[in-house]
């Protein structure tokens, strides 16, 4: 797949069908930033809503890091490889399941506009 095949609909219907990792690694490859909005509810979510392993659950309690927005920041202050351990692997997991419990909570309109992003950005 490459991004110019596909306009922002599109792409919001591929990922619908085979999920939102799955075709941002097909189109944009495994090493692409990535912002997606965040509503109030999912910012005051408990980490237990991603699923997360244990490892990288009780790393990131551990760490002061209780609820997703706790967890948002984290992330933008890129504090996740500082924290006792927290691997490469436990970060993409986190990462991976954050994009995914986010992406899911979406309108429709909403995941169009996240891919028109994407495609502007990249």
């Amino acid at each position: 797949m490459k991004t110019e095949k596909f306009d922002a609909v599109e792409l919001c219907k591929i990922a619908n069908q085979r999920g939102i990792i799955e075709t941002i690694h097909a189109v944009f490859g495994s090493t692409i930033n990535v912002s997606i909005p965040v509503g109030k509810d999912t910012i005051n979510a408990d980490l237990l809503e991603l699923s997360l392993s244990v490892r990288a659950y009780n790393g990131l309690r551990r760490s002061g890091i209780f609820t997703i927005g706790d967890l948002l920041e984290a992330l933008q202050q890129n504090a996740l490889p500082c924290i006792r351990n927290l691997g490469r692997k436990s970060i993409s997991e986190i990462k991976t399941k954050m994009l995914d419990y986010c992406y899911c909570r979406l309108s429709e309109r909403e995941r169009i506009d996240f891919f028109t992003g994407l495609l502007n950005l990249n």
